[in-house]
This record gives structure tokens, sequence and C-alpha cells, in this order.
């Protein structure tokens, strides 16, 4: 389809919010997303911390879905930033599947945006399973909802699909994607099924930055007798997780 400025405002305008316009790298994955359909509902979202800008869109078609994630270094980053100094996004992922490859959708509650009742963000991965795989929206940690009781969440680890055994801890997550507490499984057996999760006693945090060496990790273990590590980010997200069974691995594999 040919990518007239009327066509460009008409993405531009499914993808920004009131009083912030989309830059120009969301606009154009958008675009990829949508090609040539000709309706589309789209969701974005921004999250900014002191020193970046995430841009969010997954969009539903007549025949496809798919999803873009656009950051920047910079915060608050829009069209007005991007007119006054053009920034080039630090990464960008884009994935479009055909409707027709989806053979199941899987999601949990959804709670309403703080001060704005008619937005909705899931407690939990939205996730849409094609014929050759699966694929979780948003694409990468997102807050559990710490209002959720913990017998919700108890469900949710019954029907988890992966290794259950390796789960030790349950993260909370805050709006930016950071640590707020971390809850041992045991304090959910031992808690009423109507508890709050933010309420059950919580660990000390210890964690480790994305470019800790494998000697480092290993005296974080021995150090604080820990189950799991959750590794950050340089924006101290949460990007992922090792756990005691792959230190012992690596240790085992040097001896």
């Amino acid at each position: 389809m040919e990518f007239d400025e009327t066509r460009w405002r008409e993405i531009q305008g499914l993808a920004s919010f009131p009083g912030t316009s989309a830059p120009k790298a969301v606009v154009l994955a958008l675009n990829s997303i949508i090609d040539t359909s000709v309706s589309a509902a789209v969701w974005p979202s921004m999250d900014t911390t002191a020193s970046t800008t995430a841009w969010k869109c997954w969009a539903v078609t007549e025949r496809s879905v798919g999803y873009a994630l656009i950051r920047y270094k910079k915060a608050h980053y829009d069209e007005r930033e991007e007119r006054q100094k053009e920034i080039t996004p630090s990464s960008c992922s884009v994935w479009v599947r055909p409707l027709a490859d989806i053979i199941g959708i899987r999601y949990g509650a959804f709670s309403a945006a703080e001060g704005n009742p008619t937005v909705f963000y899931p407690a939990e991965p939205i996730k849409v399973t094609f014929s050759d795989g699966a694929v979780s929206i948003p694409a990468g940690p997102i807050p559990i909802d710490q209002r959720a009781e913990v017998g919700r969440v108890i469900t949710a680890l019954r029907e988890f699909e992966g290794d259950i055994e390796i789960i030790t801890d349950i993260y909370l997550l805050d709006q930016d994607e950071r640590i707020s507490a971390i809850v041992p499984v045991v304090q959910l057996l031992l808690a009423s099924t109507e508890t709050p999760v933010a309420d059950l006693p919580d660990s000390h945090i210890v964690s480790c930055d994305v470019d800790a060496n494998g000697r480092k990790v290993a005296e974080l273990f021995d150090k604080y007798n820990l189950r799991s590590l959750p590794v950050l980010d340089h924006e101290k997200r949460l990007v992922g997780v090792i756990h005691a069974e792959q230190v012992i691995a690596l240790l085992r594999g040097k001896h």
C-alpha cells in the first residue's frame, strides 16, 4: 500500500496517545504489521524510565496478528522529541502472523489502568498458540497483579507448561518491570487463597546484572544460599533468572 501523508497520519494516530504522538520508527513498524489490511485494532503502550522509552504495539487485522517493540535511549521520546533531535532506536523487534495459524489463545485476569477505567492490562501474559509454536503478549516480563489473590497465582502455577520443579520464587514487578518483592513459593502454600500476593512475607532481594561472569554468580549463590537469582539489565529491569541447578551444572563442568 502506498505510504503517503494520509496513510502516515492514519498509522501514527493508531500508535499515539492524546498529547503524545508516536515517532517514525514506531509508525513504520506498525505499518509493516497492518500492511494492506482494510481494518485494524491496535493497542499501543509507552513505558518510560529516567533514560529510556519503550513503545509497544500489538495489532489485529482481518487476517493477521502482530506485535512491535521499539526502544529508545531517551526518556519520554515522541514525535516532538524526534523533531528536536532524531534518535535511532536502540532496539526494534516486530513479528506478524496470519490468523489462520492460530490454534489457541489463553489469557487470565485483566486490571484497569490507574486513572483510566477504559484501559485494561493483563495480569499475566496472553499466550497465543500457533501451529508451530507459541508466543506471549507482551513479549517479555510483565508485572504480576500485586492485588491478585494467592489462589489465582496457585492456579496459574498448576497450568504452567514449563519445568515446574525449578520455580522456587515468585517475582513481583512494578510498572517499570523492576522487582518490588521476591516471594518464596512456600509462602503461597502457607497462606489463605484469598490473601493478596503483595501481603505475603518476602525475601531479601539479591540480583546480578547482565554483565556478571560465572564466578560472580556462583559467589552470590554460595553467600546467600540462593535457589534462584534474577538477572537485571542496566536499567534494573528483569531480563532473566538463573537457577541453582544451572550453577551446579556449570561447576561440575569445570571439574
